[in-house]
Parts: C-alpha cells; structure tokens; sequence
C-alpha cells in the first residue's frame, strides 16, 4: 500500500479495499482520509495516537476493527457511513478528546443520539464519547441493554440515570468512571456483568432494585468510597470478588433469595462491621472473620 503525502494530510488511495494492522505505526499523522472504496479497517489500525485529529471514514467502510482507534488522544470525532456493519472490541477506548460518534441516517444497524453511538432501533447503547464534557446524563427510556465498555473511563459524568427498559448491564459497562457519584437503577434490571462499576472510586452509595438476580465477579471492585449497598430481595447470587477492595463500606443488607456469594466477595472491605442476612438457603453459612474482626472473605457451604 503507498500513501500520497500532501499539506500534512494522509490520503489512502481508491485502489485499496483493507487497511491492516499497524498500518500507520510510528507516523506523525494529524488527519487521516481514507478514500472511498476501502471495506475494512483492521484490528489496530491506527497507533499514531498522539498525533491523529482528524479520521475521515468513507461511506464504502463496512467493518472497524478490535482497537481500531484505541487511545487516539486528539480525535475529537468520528463519523461512520452508511455501510459499517460491526464495530470491534474497544474500536474507540482510550480516545479522550472523542465527544461525538455521529452515524449518517441511512446506517441499517448503528445510529447516533447528540454524538452517542447506539443500534439502530436504540435498544442497546454501545459508546458514549469518553471526551464529553457533560456532567450527567438520562439513558434513553428505549435502551434495553447497557454495552460492554459503554461508559468505560467516562472522565467527567457524575450522574447517570438508566431507562426505565433496562434489563441488563454488561461487562465493564461504567468501568472507571472516576467522577460518577451516583447512579440511578431502573425496575428492570435483572442482572449486573462483570466489573460493571469497577474502580468507580467517587461512587457512595447504590440501591440494587429487586429485579436484579446476579452480581457478577468484580463488579464493584475497588468502588474506594462505596458506603453502603441495599441489595434487593431477587438477588441470588453474588460472585467472586463482587466488592472486593470497598474499604469504606460498613454495611450491607442481603435480601431472603441469595442462594451463593463467591470466595473473597467483601475482600479488603476494611471498615465492614455488619452484614444483615434475612435468610440464606444453604444449610450453613461460614462467616470468616479475619484483622480485627473486619470481614474480608466468606463462602457458602
């Protein structure tokens, strides 16, 4: 593949149809046009990271690689074509200044709302900008599922209110949304994916409604301010390292349905005193307490 230099512009012919890995490594790159006719771009595909503004993605662009733009610190939007049909793993993470994903209209699987990418009919929200500049923000009532990594490393959201259509929240959903101080769980909810509010470290308090069924592996890990948890009367289970690293928490509250909490649920959770179990089904319940009588790890039997 040869690229034509000119005015600092970097211009991937007609001719080409796939922009592979690595493609543009070590270039000093400020704006990238790819010509139409290309069909895909890679895994990877750009890793002139500090220096990349500007992407122009043409309509002929049917797929976008695991990583495609990954940490490409300067972009500040991006606009996908009609044609993009699937969008890889952490296609935009890492990309701080990015405030909007737009989708052109006539786009058969992805659509955009004020820059925030979704599906087409808008039942799951997929990326929302980590650059926005906006402290709160409603999830819309069609949203049915929160995408893996959809809120990941959010830097300035303190608020977030869920639909009321919400049923599930996936992997690492808020993940290291440092600044988010509360989060508002709709009635529908039915289960919270692994690492789902990881390293949420402003978080103070939240409210599991009862349609949640599971807590999975890490989910709350190393929220630092978490205080309190009120988990809802549905919950069943609660998974490995689930609030590990809470060292504010001082209580919690299991509702009368849990039947398994995983090794090291409540690891480091320093300042935990109480934990008010309503009814747990197993036979027996072993409680380990462990450094001054704080609770750090506990299993069912």
């Amino acid at each position: 593949m040869h690229l034509m230099i000119v005015k600092s512009k970097n211009y991937v012919p007609d001719s080409v149809t796939s922009v592979d890995k690595y493609a543009f490594d070590d270039c000093k790159i400020k704006e990238l046009i790819i010509a139409n006719g290309s069909k895909r771009i890679r895994n990877a595909m750009v890793v002139c990271k500090s220096t990349l503004e500007k992407i122009t993605v043409p309509d002929s662009v049917e797929s976008i690689g695991d990583c495609a733009f990954k940490n490409c610190i300067k972009i500040k939007s991006i606009k996908l074509g009609n044609k993009v049909e699937s969008i890889g793993y952490e296609a935009f993470d890492g990309c701080t200044s990015l405030k909007n994903i737009n989708v052109l209209a006539n786009n058969s699987i992805y659509s955009s709302i004020n820059g925030v990418l979704f599906n087409k009919d808008k039942t799951e929200i997929i990326r929302y900008p980590i650059g926005k500049k906006e402290k709160s923000y409603s999830i819309p009532n069609s949203v049915t599922y929160i995408g893996d990594g959809a809120f990941d490393g959010c830097k300035s959201l303190t608020s977030i209110k869920l639909g009321n259509k919400v049923e599930s929240i996936g992997d690492w959903a808020f993940k290291n949304c440092k600044k988010l101080k509360s989060i508002k769980l709709g009635n529908k909810v039915e289960s919270i994916d692994y690492e789902a509010f990881s390293g949420c470290k402003s978080l103070t308090s939240i409210t599991i409604p009862n349609s949640v069924k599971s807590i999975d592996q890490y989910a709350f890990k190393n929220c630092i301010k978490l205080k309190s948890i009120k988990l809802g009367n549905k919950v069943e289970s609660i998974d490995y390292e689930a609030f590990s690293g809470c060292k504010s928490l001082t209580s919690i509250k299991l509702g009368n349905k849990v039947e398994s909490i995983g090794w090291f649920a409540f690891s480091g959770c320093k300042s935990l005193k109480n934990i008010n179990v309503i009814k747990i089904r197993q036979k027996s319940f072993v409680i380990l307490l462990v450094k001054k009588k704080n609770l750090i790890q506990y299993q069912t039997v």
